[in-house]
C-alpha cells in the first residue's frame, strides 16, 4: 500500500471507510486522447515497489528483424503499416509524434512470426468495438511480448478480445493497459487476454480495466504456467457468462471476472500460477470467484503482497455465488501478507471459498468488512484443509452464520486476531466462527488451534462457539479501520495497551508489512512492539 500511496502523498491523503477507499483528490475518470480511461485515483495506478520478484523475459525470440511503423507523423501511423510490420515480425517500434496516438484497425492483426510491440508509452491499438486486436493462434506465432502499449475496444464473439494466444505460446507482457475489451459468453473467454494451453503467461506493472468475458472477464488462463506481478485489474465483468457453460448438467457460468485459471499446466507438464503485488478492485462476476476463480490440478498457486476490495459474486443461473473475491480448489495455495477489504458473495465466502479437498495456508492476512449473502463473511470451507497464522479478520459479516468463518477442524487457527464479526440470524449466535448444523448448549470450540484472540464474549452459550480453546478473550482495541501502515498493503493497525501485543508464540517470521517480529509477538497481521 505504501507503495503507491506515498507517490501520491503530496497530492492526496487515503482513507478505507466502510467498504470503499476514499482518496481525498479527485477521482474522476476522462477520455484521455488516446481514447482510453484516464484513472487519477492513485489505487487506480500501477504499484512500482512491492518487493515482488519480477521474471526475466527473453530478447532472443524477437530479435531477428527490427521495424518502425511510422515516419515522425501521426499521419505516418496508421492500420496498413502495423499490419505490414507484424507480418514481418520481429520488434516493432513506432514514430508517430511526441503525443498519444491511437491506430483504428479494421481487422484483427494474425502474427505469423514471433513480434515484439513496444509503444513507449505512447500508443493505443483499438479495435474500435468491432474486432479483435491480436490473433496469435490464428497467425501460428509462437512469442509475443507486449510493451508500453494501450489494447483497447477489442471485441470477439469468442475467446480472448485484445489477445487470442496460439497453443503452447509465450505471452510477454509489460506495462501494458487493457481497456474496455468484449468476448464472447461461451464459457471459454478472457475479455482481454486467453493463454491457450501448455502456454507460459508474464504479466508485469500492467493494468486491465473494464473488460468483460463470459469466465475471465479480463485474463482466461488454460492449462497454463502464469505470473501476475505489480499489476491492476479493475471493474472487469463477467456477469454476462452467467448463463453459459455447464457443470453437473446444469447450465451457469460467468467465474472469475479479473482472472479465471483452470489449471497451471497440461497432464504431465510442470506449472504454477503466482500472483505477487497486484490489486483486484471491483470485479464483478457471477457464480463462483468475485476477482479470481482457480481451480488446478496439484499445482501450486501463491498470492503474495495483493490486496482484494470490493469484488463481488453475483448468483448465477446455477443460483452459485461462492468467493466474493477468490474461489479456490484442487491444489495448494498459499496467500501471504495480503488484504481483502469490503468483498461480498451473494451466498457463502464473502471474501475466500475453499473447496475440491484443496490445502490451504493463509499467513499475515488481514479480512476486514467482507459479507456473504448466508454462509461465512469471511471465509468458506467446503472441503480440504485451511491454516491461519496471524491473520486479522474482523468486521465480517454473514447472512446466516459464521460472520468471519464457517468450517470445522479442518481450519487451524494460530496467533490470529477474531473480533467484532456478525452474523444476521434471529438468534444472535455463531457471530464470529461456526460449524454447519445444531451444535447445541456449550459446545467446543469449532476449529483447531490456540494463542489467538476472540471477542466479544459469548453470553450466550447455545448453538454459539468460540472460535478455538484457549483464546484470549478481550477488546483487541484496533485502530480505526485499515489504512496505510507501511508495506505493500493496508492492514488494520493496533492502539497501545491492546491485549493482542505480546500474546503470540507460535508467529510468522515478519508481519503483512515486512517488519520482524520478537518472539513474544502481536497477534494478527500487524506487530505492534510495545
Amino acid at each position: 500500500m505504501a507503495s503507491f500511496i506515498s507517490a501520491h502523498r503530496s497530492i492526496a491523503r487515503a482513507l478505507y471507510l466502510g467498504s470503499a477507499w476514499v482518496f481525498f483528490l479527485s477521482a474522476c475518470s476522462d477520455e484521455g486522447t488516446t481514447g482510453q480511461r484516464v484513472d487519477n485515483d492513485p489505487a487506480q495506478q500501477v504499484p512500482q515497489a512491492t518487493g515482488c520478484t519480477r521474471p526475466s523475459i527473453p530478447d532472443a525470440p524477437f530479435a531477428a528483424a527490427r521495424q518502425v511503423v511510422g515516419s515522425g507523423s501521426p499521419a505516418s501511423c496508421h492500420e496498413a503499416a502495423l499490419i505490414q510490420a507484424v507480418s514481418v515480425g520481429g520488434t516493432i517500434t513506432f514514430s508517430c509524434g511526441s503525443d498519444p496516438h491511437t491506430i483504428t484497425l479494421s481487422t484483427e492483426l494474425v502474427p505469423q512470426k514471433d513480434v515484439f510491440l513496444d509503444g513507449g508509452g505512447l500508443i493505443t491499438i483499438s479495435g474500435n468495438g468491432k474486432t479483435r486486436i491480436l490473433n496469435m493462434d490464428k497467425g501460428g506465432a509462437a512469442n509475443l511480448r507486449l510493451r508500453g502499449l494501450s489494447l483497447s475496444r477489442g471485441f470477439a464473439s469468442g475467446s480472448g478480445a485484445a489477445v487470442l494466444s496460439s497453443y503452447r505460446s509465450n505471452v510477454y507482457v509489460e506495462s501494458v493497459t487493457f481497456d474496455g475489451n468484449i468476448a464472447g459468453a461461451s464459457g471459454e473467454d478472457g475479455g482481454a487476454l486467453y493463454l491457450k494451453s501448455g502456454s507460459h503467461g508474464v504479466i508485469i506493472g500492467s493494468r486491465f480495466t473494464h473488460n468483460q468475458g463470459g469466465t475471465g472477464g479480463a485474463l482466461h488462463s488454460l492449462l497454463s504456467d502464469l505470473r501476475v506481478i505489480d499489476s491492476i485489474f479493475s471493474n472487469n465483468d463477467a456477469t454476462s457468462g452467467s448463463s453459459s457453460g455447464t457443470q453437473n448438467g446444469q447450465a451457469g457460468g460467468g467465474y472469475g471476472a479479473a482472472i479465471y485459471i483452470d489449471g497451471a499446466a497440461e497432464s504431465g507438464g510442470s506449472g504454477e500460477v503466482a500472483i505477487c503485488g497486484t490489486r483486484f478492485l471491483s470485479n464483478t462476476s457471477a457464480g463462483q470467484g468475485g476477482a479470481v476463480f482457480s481451480f488446478v490440478y496439484g499445482q501450486k498457486v501463491t498470492i503474495d503482497r495483493s490486496l482484494f476490495q470490493g469484488n463481488s459474486v453475483v448468483r448465477n443461473a446455477r443460483n452459485d455465488a461462492l468467493g466474493g473475491a477468490l474461489r479456490h480448489g484442487n491444489g495448494p495455495l498459499n496467500v501471504l501478507r495480503s488484504t481483502f477489504l469490503g468483498n461480498s458473495s451473494a451466498d457463502q465466502g464473502g471474501a475466500l471459498w475453499i473447496g475440491e479437498s484443496a490445502p490451504v495456508t493463509a499467513e499475515n492476512v488481514t479480512l476486514y468488512d467482507n459479507r456473504a449473502g448466508s454462509l461465512g463473511g469471511a471465509l468458506m470451507l467446503s472441503s480440504g484443509t485451511v491454516t491461519l497464522r496471524n491473520a486479522t479478520i474482523v468486521k465480517n459479516q454473514a447472512g446466516s452464520e459464521g460472520g468471519a468463518v464457517l468450517g470445522d477442524k479442518r481450519i487451524t487457527l494460530l496467533a490470529s486476531l477474531v473480533a467484532d464479526n456478525t452474523a444476521q440470524n434471529p438468534y444472535g449466535n455463531k457471530q464470529n466462527c461456526s460449524q454447519p448444523g445444531n451444535l447445541g448448549n456449550n459446545p467446543s470450540p469449532v476449529l483447531q488451534g490456540s494463542g489467538n484472540l476472540e471477542w466479544p464474549t459469548i453470553s450466550s452459550s447455545y448453538n454459539n462457539p468460540y472460535c478455538t480453546s484457549g483464546s484470549v478473550i478481550a477488546d483487541p482495541l484496533v485502530s480505526g479501520v485499515p489504512g496505510d501502515n507501511g508495506g505493500p498493503v493496508p492492514t488494520l493497525a493496533l492502539t497501545a495497551g491492546s491485549p493482542a501485543v505480546a500474546a503470540g508464540t507460535n508467529c510468522a517470521a515478519i508481519d503483512a508489512r515486512g517488519q520482524p517480529r520478537p518472539t513474544q509477538c502481536t497477534l494478527g497481521a500487524f506487530e505492534l512492539i510495545p
